[in-house]
């Protein structure tokens, strides 16, 4: 009884909390709307300049996911991404291509003023629009245009291009409320069990993000800070600022050739399927063997970036330099690849990571490395992604680890955008990589409710198996269920 009125605590609390952050899943889930990235209907343009993509940079600054949006990424949220209007001055889905007035206004008519201006977009008065209506149906990606007047003549004023050219500061910023209500056993023989069990509401997170591109593209300086907080502070007003700290500050360059970029700074490149629950297994056991711990809340590296994402193909190669973040190390270094391709038209993907780095110091002396390789698709109400990890650490004069997880992720897609999220991950390890073994089911519901508010409510029931080999380990069952909501407010 007293954990069915605390369940019903959380059940009534989730309704004024939300979240939301980097999530690949959602590039399949819109890649047959063309809609959900810019307005209705546009001509392409020759291979060297085209810039069509869904890799992590269609909604994301940074082309490793995560972070600050572009005006893409916001695009996508403002128009598609909600289930209702947050108030009446804001934008209704747009209506198709054919029924745009730049779709019928002859562009040699116009070209004088095309590129400087551009013809309004229409709105429609009906909000639920199918989004079968902007697919590729009108077949213009296969039509280059001869000139850029003709190009920018489908790009209506309100467009996320026009945005971006226009703009030389923006920024964004996110707040997270977390409340959990958890029960954690141990049994180390079969009559020695410890159960603890408690209730938490708090501040899990709170960041913001400014970008300045002097030319108005082409060139970026993008600083990052976030706020991580933790049930276990004490709340007093003058400990607010202490878990206070820089997320990424770096510099990029884009906007080059066949959708090229280069950049370098502070941040964490991308590997694998990202999946921004900290508590999902798989995040747990990568974290594990890049900090020795389960959470790799502010983990981030001195690298270089190149890469490119011409179309349908995408790949990337990082150079990393000392680890930063909880537990740092200036004698890191290493590099990581990432490869694949995500396909408009099916919906589809696939991916290939490989990361390979090493501490030096004397005193802990240790080398990881990993492949992630992973398949995702989206048919009809359904998004999902499988993946599988393979992972091995060698600390010097300790212990060599290595395991393999595998991952499946599904978003159901019940109504608007309310979507039934369920997961399941299997490793044939403990989380720290030594003899045992672990798995998760997580299950729960996800609601976009209005421009810049994500629900979020789900159970999770995790069991690792640990075994003694050596003085550091034990035999030992671990169980935990946890019912979590989550509050996410972003912008």
């Amino acid at each position: 009884m007293k954990y069915l009125f605390k369940v019903g605590i959380v059940v009534s609390l989730w309704w004024t909390s939300s979240q939301t952050v980097a999530e690949p899943w959602l590039a399949n889930r819109f890649a047959q709307n063309c809609a959900g990235c810019h307005a209705p209907g546009r001509k392409n343009l020759p291979p060297p300049r085209r810039r069509c993509t869904l890799s992590c940079q269609g909604c994301h600054v940074n082309p490793n996911g995560s972070g600050m949006r572009s005006f893409y990424g916001k695009w996508n949220e403002d128009v598609f991404l909600r289930s209702y209007l947050a108030n009446s001055t804001q934008k209704k889905k747009p209506l198709p291509y054919r029924q745009q007035p730049y779709a019928k206004a002859s562009w040699k008519k116009r070209k004088s003023v095309a590129i400087q201006k551009g013809m309004p977009i229409k709105w429609s008065r009906i909000e639920e629009v199918p989004e079968e209506l902007y697919d590729r149906r009108d077949r213009l990606e296969f039509v280059n245009s001869k000139t850029l007047s003709e190009f920018y003549h489908q790009i209506p004023e309100g467009d996320p291009l026009r945005q971006t050219e226009r703009t030389k500061i923006d920024g964004g910023a996110d707040l997270r409320w977390q409340i959990n209500q958890y029960d954690v056993s141990v049994q180390t023989s079969p009559t020695d069990t410890t159960s603890i069990d408690g209730f938490h509401s708090f501040l899990m997170s709170a960041a913001f993000g400014l970008r300045y591109r002097p030319f108005h593209k082409g060139l970026h300086f993008v600083i990052e800070g976030q706020y991580l907080g933790s049930p276990a502070v004490e709340k007093k007003f003058e400990n607010f600022f202490d878990p206070l700290s820089r997320k990424s500050a770096y510099v990029l360059v884009d906007d080059l050739p066949y959708n090229t970029y280069v950049m370098s700074g502070v941040y964490r490149p991308i590997f694998g399927y990202v999946n921004p629950d900290h508590t999902n297994l798989a995040q747990q056991v990568i974290a594990q063997a890049l900090t020795d711990s389960p959470r790799s809340y502010s983990l981030a590296y001195q690298a270089v970036t190149v890469g490119g994402s011409p179309n349908v193909p995408f790949a990337n190669i990082s150079v990393l330099g000392s680890e930063l973040g909880a537990a740092k190390n200036e004698s890191n270094n290493g590099f990581v690849i990432n490869t694949g391709g995500r396909f408009v038209s099916a919906g589809f993907s696939f991916t290939y990571s490989f990361w390979k780095s090493s501490k030096k110091k004397e005193s802990e002396k240790s080398a990881v490395s990993m492949h992630d390789l992973g398949v995702g698709a989206s048919y009809g109400r359904v998004t999902g992604n499988v993946n599988l990890t393979l992972l091995s650490k060698d600390v010097e004069n300790d212990y060599f680890g290595r395991g393999a997880v595998i991952s499946y992720d599904f978003y159901t897609r019940l109504w608007k955008q309310l979507y039934l999220h369920t997961a399941f991950v299997d490793v044939n390890t403990a989380v720290s990589l030594r003899p045992g073994s672990a798995e998760q089911l997580q299950a729960g519901l996800r609601w976009f409710v209005s421009p810049g508010v994500d629900l979020s409510l789900g159970v999770n029931q995790e069991e690792e198996i640990t075994q003694q080999v050596d003085a550091v380990t034990q035999n030992k069952i671990t169980s935990k269920n946890l019912l979590h909501s989550q509050f996410h407010v972003y912008f």
